[in-house]
């Protein structure tokens, strides 16, 4: 499959005479650190003594040492079916327990905090549809809202959203360590003048992405759990039950502000980010009284409320690069490569 495609590629890039042999394929592999294992296990496992994650606990380090918690921020995005209801409920035996087609409508929900928990940037949301009809007469939107046809994360809509980012911190004369995963939504954006863009190493994210250390999972269970209850509001009232992209938004909104910042700095910890970080007593009572969080909403359902709070957790939210993406990328770079060559020549 390696040596088929690189063929491809090869013919593409107007070298058609190159053909891959077993030792060109060896030396590919040894390049790029490639071995021949059995597929198995968990998809998400991580070995945390590789070479890799022993360079990113080195550049942790580093990002610890040159900016405080409140300064060190992390971004990711998720996936959101959000107008899906548990597929299991309460029925008294015997009776037949039927519904409708569970909705898999989607949305793309990308979150930022800061190490402490002190600042959470506003929530950006990407759907399909630049104006739905439910944002008429709506003057100002509970987030940040872009749209494309998939509803992803697209390289676009990162770079404006962190050059937008960036002048705010500009104003407040902050310099800020941002760290995101190195998925292709995700390039390398030039002129960032406050903001000190940091990738997390490949397949690592499960261990070393704050944001997958339970930060997401809290926002979706908050917002889970307010759908529910329009749910039950709906089911007493006697009225059908319908969510529009705006109520969507609504709750999130409301979600990620209960997202404490006790939550964020135990989950940031969790991911490596071992600063101690004074204890927020205060966050920690909200926490625990949160009116939200007594709700026995799962009970009340019939449903493992994990299980309903998690099942979008592995859609896709960013597209991937396709062959036209990658051709035009190695272009390019050759292009600079020859023009910097073409400069040393001038030169000396």
């Amino acid at each position: 499959m390696l040596t088929t495609k690189a063929e491809e590629f090869a013919k593409r890039l107007d070298h058609p005479e190159i053909k891959c042999s077993n030792g060109w394929l060896d030396r590919f592999k040894d390049r790029h650190n490639i071995t021949f294992k059995k597929i198995c296990g968990e998809a998400t496992s991580v070995d945390v003594n590789s070479e890799a994650m022993n360079d990113w606990v080195t550049e942790l380090k580093g990002i610890m040492t040159d900016f405080t918690p409140d300064n060190i921020f992390n971004a990711d995005e998720t996936g959101l079916f959000y107008k899906l209801l548990p597929e299991k409920t309460l029925e008294f035996k015997g009776v037949d327990c039927s519904g409708g087609k569970r909705s898999k409508e989607r949305l793309t929900v990308m979150v930022c905090t800061n190490m402490s928990g002190s600042e959470k940037v506003e929530i950006l949301v990407i759907g399909k549809s630049v104006n739905p009809r439910c944002f008429k007469n709506v003057k100002t939107l509970p987030t940040q809202y872009e749209a494309n046809k998939k509803a992803w994360m697209t390289s676009e809509i990162f770079t404006n959203w962190l050059i937008k980012l960036d002048k705010k911190f500009l104003r407040q004369q902050r310099k800020v360590a941002m760290i995101v995963d190195n998925c292709p939504a995700h390039p390398h954006v030039k002129g960032l003048k406050n903001i000190k863009l940091v990738f997390l190493p490949p397949n690592t994210t499960s261990k070393t992405q704050p944001c997958d250390q339970g930060i997401i999972q809290n926002l979706k269970v908050h917002y889970r759990k307010r759908v529910l209850m329009k749910q039950i509001a709906c089911a007493e009232s006697k009225t059908e039950f319908s969510l529009t992209v705006l109520d969507a938004l609504r709750f999130l909104q409301r979600a990620w502000f209960s997202v404490t910042a006790t939550t964020i700095s135990n989950c940031f910890r969790h991911a490596g980010f071992s600063v101690d970080i004074e204890s927020r007593v205060s966050d920690q009572q909200d926490e625990e009284d949160d009116d939200d969080d007594d709700i026995p909403l799962a009970r009340l359902a019939g449903i493992n409320f994990t299980e309903y709070a998690n099942i979008d957790n592995d859609i896709p939210t960013t597209e991937p690069l396709t062959d036209d993406d990658i051709i035009n990328e190695i272009t390019s770079k050759n292009i600079h490569s020859d023009y910097q060559s073409y400069k040393r020549e001038i030169t000396s």
